[in-house]
């Protein structure tokens, strides 16, 4: 039952959680945060012996489980929406991991270190975005600036708890040791692609067989499957020679972004996908449907292709596989504004 309400409630906040960049959300989240934080040292001094109001001590855990829980699962949408490709699925398993834990009662009442595991876990995700939300663009330079302030604030965090406690080891084994654990794992997670680029996502993205603007709007035809009558762009591509192909994407950043993305095209030959071409193309954020896009090739060989929007730091976004055929199109086609 916790997990089917867990995926009920996954399903309800995707499709109802606002923008990532949403200032009254991002303060919600770092007040979240300064409460895990501040229940955490409750939980600590209670350890050296310390007696709080009975109400709080009775009731903090379930107040800490609620935290988590709303954290992790805004973080789970978030990181769910700019992931693609199987190293991001490594990252959001973990996050979704973590969920069904918090939700057993047995790990509930684990001791501090687990806690603070959580808690450091639910910092460097929530400034993995908060950081390229404020300075414009995702890449290196940002990861290194989250990495920089979870330091100086786990720090701040074990200078004020020793200041209570006066015993370094007990903040070595429940703060110290946790935290440099997860930012050890969160830089190798980082480092073979595994941490989606938040907040950076896809809202859609197709094969057209042709995209021309049109006032405001982009005009997309398509070839359509009478069978089909979900479908809004093609998987089957019915190639004939001299035909262009087009991949348009919509990729949606915060308010005031400033930054770059890349289309690579990949042909999948002898077993493996191989770059036919990598496009760079300049982003700008703040709309709700995102940034529209698009790129197109031609010349191109029957068989199986995909288009993979890429960070500047080779992140991947979103991808769109389709497969070229050599036939004329069978057909009507169909056009779409967006």
């Amino acid at each position: 039952m916790s997990v089917l309400f867990f995926l009920s409630g996954f399903l309800f906040d995707l499709f109802t959680i606002g923008r990532i960049d949403q200032k009254l959300l991002l303060i919600q989240q770092a007040i979240f945060l300064l409460l895990l934080v501040g229940l955490l040292h409750l939980d600590i001094l209670e350890r050296f012996g310390k007696s709080f109001n009975p109400f709080v001590t009775r009731y903090k855990i379930y107040v800490m489980h609620f935290l988590f829980g709303a954290l992790l699962s805004a973080y789970l949408i978030f990181y769910f929406l700019s992931s693609s490709g199987l190293n991001a699925f490594i990252f959001l398993t973990l996050i979704m991991g973590l969920m069904i834990i918090n939700e057993i009662p047995r790990f509930q009442k684990l001791n501090i270190p687990f806690k603070t595991t959580l808690l450091c876990i639910c910092l460097i995700s929530y400034l993995s975005y908060l950081v390229p939300t404020l300075i414009g663009y995702v890449g290196l330079a940002p990861v290194f600036i989250s990495a920089i302030l979870y330091f100086l604030l786990i720090f701040l965090n074990c200078y004020i708890l020793s200041k209570s406690t006066q015993d370094e080891r007990i903040i070595t084994r429940y703060i110290t040791i946790p935290s440099v654990i997860t930012l050890i794992a969160f830089f190798g997670l980082y480092f073979i692609k595994a941490i989606p680029p938040v907040p950076v996502s896809i809202k859609k993205m197709g094969i057209y067989r042709s995209v021309e603007k049109q006032d405001n709007k982009y005009l997309l035809s398509y070839a359509r499957n009478p069978y089909k009558f979900w479908q809004n762009s093609e998987s089957e591509f019915h190639y004939s020679a001299g035909e262009k192909v087009f991949c348009f994407a919509s990729i949606f950043s915060p308010t005031a972004f400033n930054d770059h993305v890349f289309f690579e095209w990949n042909a999948y030959i002898n077993g493996q996908w191989i770059v036919s071409d990598k496009l760079k193309i300049k982003i700008t954020g703040g709309r709700d449907q995102g940034f529209r896009a698009f790129t197109y090739k031609s010349n191109l060989t029957a068989g199986r292709w995909r288009v993979k929007v890429l960070s500047m730091d080779d992140r991947e976004i979103g991808r769109y596989t389709f497969n070229i055929i050599d036939a004329s199109n069978p057909y009507d086609v169909r056009s779409t504004l967006y």
